[in-house]
């Protein structure tokens, strides 16, 4: 795989960002500062979309962690695709009619929670059963010798920012005695952050972002298994994951092939053991995006002599599909 371009959102200092709020409300200044104090959050999202709808203007937004958001707002606002909005955590909030208020956004670090790592960020992992003889494929779905196209966007913890990969590959990818995964190596920037919306701080929270990662090739390597997310108990997996088994332990089973198409948008969950200075406790996590310019196909081969299960490798991430033996 080939990374193409990166582009790195700068999401510190000053902004401009767009506050819902039900129609009635008072669009104050003062006033929108506190209601976004008072409510759980604010959530910081992107306006990845927008089109016509039955009532209005219809708007497809990206949650920092969690599936597009489709909403339909009252009035005309000149909300261009990447538009910051800062939203209160509540679900009713986008059931009701809404309109926008536009104002400044200030994101400053706390002196001395301030700081910066090397880590490795998987844009791809491919997963075999812990089996003798077993083997996992993951094929692109272009023509021979054509490139297939990549998207990463790398969701910010605790701040609605990404960075943006463009990457391009030919290969098919294959895992016959180990997992393998491909990464890019990225530095990561941590801290306590103060937001204040419309000259009203609104909350206080820890935060990750992506400062710097480069083009370049990158190639698979074994994953190590401390990453790796196989082997999980059958009642574990039964219990929380979506999943499929197959049982060939008896003397005459033959073996069997399973395979499934990958949907063209994946996303996963990055968990970083990064100390926060304030708060050491505290596992940061960033969102994984990937989008493909055409559908991807895996298919994993399975010998007799076990059963078998493949499993998301955690709840509502789809990018990974895991496997447990016995």
């Amino acid at each position: 795989m080939r990374i193409e371009s990166v582009h790195v959102e700068p999401p510190l200092g000053e902004s401009r960002t767009f506050v819902p709020l039900p129609v009635g409300v008072s669009r104050a200044p003062g006033r929108v500062g506190e209601l976004l104090r008072e409510l759980p959050g604010p959530d910081f999202l992107r306006v990845r979309g927008r089109e016509q709808g039955d009532r209005g203007t219809r708007l497809t937004l990206r949650r920092p962690n969690g599936p597009d958001l489709d909403v339909e707002i009252a009035g005309e606002h000149e909300l261009p695709e990447g538009s910051l909005i800062a939203a209160p955590v509540t679900r009713d909030w986008w059931t009701q009619e809404l309109d926008f208020v536009e104002g400044d956004l200030s994101i400053e670090p706390v002196p001395g929670t301030e700081h910066e790592r090397d880590v490795e960020i998987p844009l791809l992992r491919l997963h075999r059963p812990h089996h003798e003889g077993c083997l996992a494929t993951y094929a692109l779905g272009h023509a021979a010798g054509r490139s297939e196209e990549f998207t990463f966007s790398i969701i910010g913890f605790g701040i609605g920012t990404s960075a943006e990969l463009s990457a391009t590959d030919t290969d098919t990818y294959t895992a016959d005695k180990r997992c393998i995964e491909v990464v890019t190596p990225a530095r990561v920037a941590t801290a306590i952050i103060v937001l204040s919306v419309i000259g009203v701080e609104v909350d206080r929270r820890p935060a990750a972002r992506v400062i710097e990662t480069h083009p370049g090739d990158v190639d698979p390597r074994p994953l190590a298994r401390a990453d790796d997310g196989c082997q999980k108990s059958y009642d574990a997996v039964v219990r929380g994951l979506r999943h499929w088994s197959a049982d060939l332990r008896g003397a005459h089973d033959p073996g069997a092939e399973h395979s499934e198409e990958l949907e063209r948008k994946t996303t996963s969950t990055l968990e970083l053991e990064v100390p926060l200075a304030a708060k050491p406790d505290i596992k940061v996590k960033l969102g994984l995006e990937r989008t493909t310019s055409t559908t991807t196909t895996l298919t994993t081969t399975l010998v007799q002599g076990a059963r078998y299960t493949t499993y998301d490798r955690a709840d509502g991430e789809t990018m990974e599909r895991c496997w447990s033996t016995k």
